[in-house]
């Protein structure tokens, strides 16, 4: 883990460990759980997601919240075959930075239209990358980065994790069950058990839902 940096992660997902349904937008969050994102989305100065949230969800990831007039954090999409566009609403550089991490082998084209746009394009030897070659294309880039948000999906939370580059998880829990068939919170294995200390437990009324914190001792981070 670069030193200064600290990593967290967000989740919502539902009470049998699913995120969504893979191609196919699927709302867990109630306008309680929105609100603890995006006041967390604010905090940060870099968000990462996978090309899966971004072709699911479509998202923006920018900090909304009532009479919010602050930064934005650099929003950072990991797509090493260039399965997502220039057109998906995170590329929108008129509202916030916006990076690509990408493979050096990727579409030479389809690059040049993100930097077009005025997107970030980083490039990466490989097709897989790990959590230190991410973290360490965003530092290289901007040394001000200080704290990173993991945001989706299962893949990278998942390689996040096994590479131990994780600091903290908040999790929340929604009422809901979406079935075996729906996308797990971690589609590729844990290569290892991982040890957590739960600092905070929050029952959220108004959205039904249970925010549980949890921090990774830095022993298990082997630091």
């Amino acid at each position: 883990m670069p030193k200064g940096v600290n990593v967290i992660s967000y989740t919502t997902l539902s009470l049998d460990g699913r995120i969504g349904n893979l191609g196919k937008r699927t709302t867990l969050s109630k306008d309680c759980d929105l609100r603890r994102l995006h006041a967390l989305r604010a905090s940060v100065d870099a968000i990462i997601v996978g090309a899966n949230t971004v072709l699911s969800d479509n998202p923006l990831l920018t900090a909304r919240l009532p009479n919010y007039s602050g930064k934005q954090p650099i929003r950072v999409v990991v797509d090493s075959r260039l399965r997502t566009s220039p057109l998906y609403r995170v590329y929108d550089t008129s509202i916030a930075p916006s990076m690509l991490i990408t493979s050096i082998n990727s579409d030479r084209f389809m690059k040049d239209e993100f930097v077009k746009r005025g997107v970030e394009v980083v490039e990466i030897m490989g097709e897989e990358f790990s959590a230190e070659e991410i973290v360490n294309a965003v530092k290289e880039r901007h040394p001000e980065v200080k704290k990173i948000l993991i945001e989706g999906g299962g893949v990278l939370l998942s390689t996040f994790i096994n590479d131990g580059f994780i600091d903290e998880l908040i999790v929340a829990l929604a009422p809901i069950m979406l079935g075996e068939s729906c996308v797990s919170i971690f589609p590729k294995n844990i290569t290892e058990p991982l040890k957590l200390r739960l600092v905070n437990v929050n029952i959220c009324i108004c959205g039904q839902e249970v925010v549980l914190k949890y921090r990774v001792p830095p022993s298990v981070m082997g630091s």
